[in-house]
């Protein structure tokens, strides 16, 4: 299938060695997920990367054998320099150092200096003289390196001493080398950047790679299922269910297909997508299932797994505030608070205000529907439990679609009313989230502006005024949202715009000078997975 998205990423990546060349050099560091698609981003990158004074340097560190890593950048570098040269093309370094002996003698010598320290098991010298390599390459060639360490935090699997800190006197002083660095263990690794490899010079910029948006999920579903059909409704469901990753936007869509195929099928039936679905997420053997057991396992000790477990179940099943959380338990409440700090810090929970979330929808789904229900249920015939699931699942997609059809002004009224007086933090401000006592439609007085409408949430002390359109918001719309919101008897306490679309840049500017609180799309389908509800697919 073809590359998608990450077109903001790949530009970055390609300005970086444009940057490089021209004599000033930015580190990267991609952070994100693991299966989100960091490799693919550095795999589409390298394809199109034809420059033959950049010798690119990748080195995978998923299996961390330092001898295997040693012999991966030796090999990449000699391998990459010749094939600029248009020689080479062999795989054994042996002969690769042959062919390359006569170009680059210096670096051939270091090289052979490693591989002796590794005969000798001297790990921490052949360590040394590694990093040493690209410094010791670009003199004698005038060539740059760009070094990739994908997953980068497993170095310390090496157990050599200060092997960081190391790296970071050599990123230092190699000018003409650019360093991109990947890792899925998120506060590991910003750990390592801020406190190991914060440098005087070089310092790492951080890059969050995170879900397709909807648009791309859908274009993703749209080529993946481009021989066969699919309902639209239940395209949308799949954007809102796998919420954007492409790993199981993938795997899912390779189960169907194959599924599909099978039956020599063109049309896709609700029973084959609940079918691949249910083998995929709930058999043994089910891909994505496997991998969220794996998560499961990860989790810490056997006791402090299964504790963490039971909090994630919680939430999971609707409970996100600490007290409520903490309440559910008859035992261990006072260890309520470290636990779920400790899932927050390995990026499995988010916490927005005093909100709890799982960041992963459909992990979340599974902890509910899969994990849950093997943990509790006392049936032992493994079909009952298939059925039962797949019951779970249609009823999930049938809601899916009927709150879909809803017009957009009840879906906003919902989430309005399930305001409960949360601290809220949306684009680095902090709000309260007010209990509702009446929501009412906005009076626009008149007003030309074509499909514009609006709401009117109020409690004792707060009034809200929302407005929202499902074309472009226009600077005319502004206004008279202003002017309608000003001839109200109570004063308002915080208006918001909700652009389904594009906001006019003009409008924009006006609604930030009156202070008004912008929502795209991605603010409020934020919202709505905080508070459990399905995105809005458009």
């Amino acid at each position: 299938m073809k590359f998608f998205d990450r077109k903001s990423i790949i530009e970055l990546l390609n300005r970086r060695v444009v940057d490089l060349k021209e004599g000033y050099r930015q580190n990267l560091a991609l952070i994100g997920p693991e299966f989100i698609g960091k490799t693919s981003i550095l795999e589409e990158f390298l394809s199109q990367l034809n420059d033959e004074r950049i010798v690119p340097i990748y080195l995978p560190l998923a299996e961390a054998d330092f001898n295997h890593f040693a012999d991966k950048l030796v090999g990449r570098l000699l391998f990459n320099f010749l094939k600029n040269k248009k020689t080479g093309g062999e795989e054994n370094i042996e002969i690769l150092l042959e062919q390359a002996q006569k170009l680059i003698p210096s670096t051939c010598l270091q090289i052979r200096r490693v591989r002796q320290n590794l005969e000798k098991d001297k790990h921490w010298e052949a360590y040394r003289d590694l990093l040493s390599l690209p410094e010791i390459f670009e003199q004698e060639t005038g060539s740059f390196c760009l070094i990739i360490l994908d997953e980068f935090q497993n170095l310390e699997e090496f157990d050599l001493p200060n092997i960081f800190q190391e790296l970071g006197k050599k990123i230092m002083v190699q000018k003409q080398s650019i360093y991109i660095v990947t890792s899925s263990a998120r506060s590991k690794a910003q750990k390592i950047l801020t406190e190991k490899l914060s440098l005087l010079f070089g310092n790492f910029e951080v890059v969050e790679v995170g879900p397709f948006s909807i648009r791309t999920s859908l274009e993703f579903i749209e080529e993946a299922f481009k021989e066969h059909h699919l309902e639209k409704s239940y395209k949308n469901f799949l954007v809102d269910f796998t919420g954007g990753h492409p790993f199981y936007l993938s795997a899912i869509c390779e189960r169907v297909i194959a599924a599909v195929q099978q039956e020599g099928q063109k049309n896709i039936f609700l029973n084959v997508l609940i079918d691949s679905l249910e083998q995929i997420l709930f058999d043994k053997w089910g891909l994505i299932n496997q991998h969220f057991s794996r998560i499961i396992n990860s989790l810490g000790t056997k006791k402090g797994k299964g504790f963490a477990a039971e909090i994630l179940l919680k939430i999971a099943g609707g409970l996100n505030k600490l007290p409520e959380i903490s309440d559910s338990f008859t035992t261990n409440k006072s260890l309520v608070p470290a636990k779920l700090n400790q899932l927050v810090e390995s990026r499995i929970l988010t916490k927005n205000g005093n909100l709890f979330c799982i960041i992963d929808k459909l992990f979340a789904f599974w902890l509910r529907y899969v994990y849950h229900r093997r943990l509790s249920s006392l049936r032992d015939n493994a079909a009952d439990l298939s059925a039962s699931f797949k019951n779970d699942l249609r009823q999930k997609i049938n809601s899916f679609v009927q709150i879909s059809g809803n017009e957009l002004e009840e879906r906003i009224i919902d989430l309005l009313q399930s305001f409960d007086n949360e601290l809220f933090q949306l684009n680095g401000k902090k709000h309260r989230l007010p209990n509702f006592s009446a929501i009412h439609p906005l009076n626009f007085n008149g007003s030309t502006s074509q499909n514009l409408k609006g709401l009117i949430a109020q409690t004792s002390g707060d009034l809200w005024a929302i407005t929202y359109k499902e074309g472009m918001i226009l600077d005319t719309d502004v206004t008279a949202f202003l002017s309608s919101t000003k001839d109200l008897n109570q004063r308002v306490t915080r208006r918001v715009i909700i652009s389904i679309n594009e906001i006019e840049t003009n409008a924009r500017l006006r609604a930030l000078q009156e202070k008004m609180w912008i929502w795209n799309i991605t603010d409020l389908n934020f919202v709505l997975n905080l508070y459990g509800k399905p995105y809005i697919v458009k």
